[in-house]
């Protein structure tokens, strides 16, 4: 069999999550010289020549830690090559990057694309797993990375978001930080970790049995402070949606000094101002915004809400609930879809209801979700067509919206509709009604 097809076949088989998507769009938000200041520290310096060396960067919500690893990963791939890098990102928005298991399956995906010598290692846990008919153990893929990891030079690895995994605890072949904490054997020497996560009690207590306080890098004070500052300057002068400000810098200024007065170390909320501020068409309307931008994320998301036009409310409330309780990734033209149904009207859905631009489906909710472009997947290994495709995703922005959307904080109208069960119910509504209509209304080219 020809290495491609067998690449192939591997990768059917293993069904590893991609991760560059993440990466992909967290490099779209990075601005030119963001995490410098990690990039020169002498912590970091260490962690990539000390053998076996690990590196915790924590933070508060939205203080850029995802920003931080795409920083650390490009700066690799330079420093040291693609080929010596794993990386992962787990994402509270897609289940199949939630799990030890998956973030397995990802890392031996690389090694066995990247390094010939760990080829055999895979293949023979798939000859082991009656030629593929089967899947491998979490126990059985641990240990064929491992054993992987051993045949390679130095291999640099970089976890991001440790507290989206939902499968943290539990022993080395199930829990993430005992895994990771396996991961410090001293014959895995070739091995350099770095992860990013909140400070999250059950983390801190595994990691600070075995840590040096060296490989601690909270990420607050003066640096995250620097590179938001650059974020924000960056914005406020190349956003189209400022321009209209280019001429009169001491406006500017004004917005950039009243935005770091209150970012108190948090990207994502400076991130949510800069869009409000796209709006102020008009100096009365911009320092109106400026003097009285919230205090927090929770008050900046209920007044996002609390913004959205009467007439688009059920929309957007409709795109939040799917994407707040979804089991999977949605694509837009499935989202674009669920907001056309009409579940008491006759009939429930009809092609023309679509929205003419589904892109245009983000501005229903925009800072509360932000558009992924990802690859397909192809069914079987024959199906060339699906190669090289591409998907449009509409994802919430951050991990820190699904936490206020599912959470008692929220206010007002909105609360009802994102409890669990509630919103639940209104999913399996709108989809009960769409499936009803499927073979009535629409032909063969209409569905697709």
């Amino acid at each position: 069999m020809g290495l491609e097809r067998m690449q192939d076949k591997m990768e059917q088989w293993l069904q590893a999550p991609d991760p560059s998507t993440n990466y992909n769009k967290a490099l779209q938000q990075r601005h030119e010289g963001s995490g410098s200041w990690l990039l020169e520290s002498s912590n970091f310096a260490k962690w990539k020549t000390q053998r076996n060396s690990f590196l915790w960067l924590f933070g508060i919500p939205g203080c850029g830690k995802t920003i931080l690893s795409s920083t650390v990963i490009r700066h690799i791939e330079e420093v040291k090559s693609s080929k010596s890098l794993l990386y992962f990102y787990f994402d509270f928005n897609d289940t199949n990057k939630q799990t030890l298991g998956n973030m397995v399956r990802s890392f031996i995906s690389q090694l066995y694309y990247k390094w010939e010598d760990t080829r055999t290692q895979l293949e023979s846990l798939f000859a082991a797993c009656s030629d593929g008919r089967d899947q491998p153990t979490c126990e059985k893929l641990c240990k064929t990375l491992l054993d992987m990891l051993q045949l390679v030079d130095e291999v640099w690895i970089v976890l991001d978001a440790l507290d989206e995994c939902s499968t943290r605890s539990g022993n080395p072949t199930e829990g993430l930080l005992s895994w990771i904490t396996g991961l410090r054997n001293p014959e895995h020497g070739n091995v350099h970790l770095i992860v990013t996560s909140r400070l999250e009690e059950d983390i801190k207590s595994e990691i600070c049995e075995w840590v040096h306080k060296d490989n601690l890098m909270p990420l607050r004070g003066d640096s995250i402070t620097a590179d938001i500052r650059a974020y924000v300057r960056t914005r406020i002068r190349e956003d189209k949606g400022l321009k209209r400000w280019r001429s009169r810098p001491e406006v500017q200024n004004d917005m950039e000094t009243r935005l770091m007065e209150k970012a108190d170390g948090m990207f994502r909320w400076a991130a949510c101002q800069v869009d409000a501020l796209v709006e102020c068409l008009d100096y009365d309307d911009l320092q109106d915004a400026l003097e009285s931008l919230p205090d927090t994320l929770d008050e900046t998301y209920a007044r996002i809400l609390k913004a959205i036009p009467p007439r688009h409310k059920p929309k957007a409330i409709r795109i939040l609930q799917f994407l707040s309780f979804s089991e999977r990734p949605l694509r837009i033209k499935e989202l674009v879809d669920a907001i056309a149904v009409h579940p008491k009207a006759e009939p429930h859905f009809d092609c023309k209801w679509r929205m003419p631009n589904p892109q245009e489906i983000a501005r229903y909710c925009s800072s509360l979700v932000a558009v992924v472009t990802t690859k397909a997947r192809r069914k079987n290994e024959d199906d060339e067509d699906e190669k090289d495709r591409e998907n449009l995703e509409l994802r919430l922005a951050h991990f820190s919206v699904k936490d206020y959307l599912t959470s008692t904080r929220v206010q007002g109208n909105f609360a009802q509709a994102f409890q669990e069960a509630a919103a639940r119910s209104s999913i399996a509504t709108v989809c009960v009604a769409y499936l009803l209509d499927m073979d009535q209304t629409l032909s063969m080219h209409e569905l697709i």
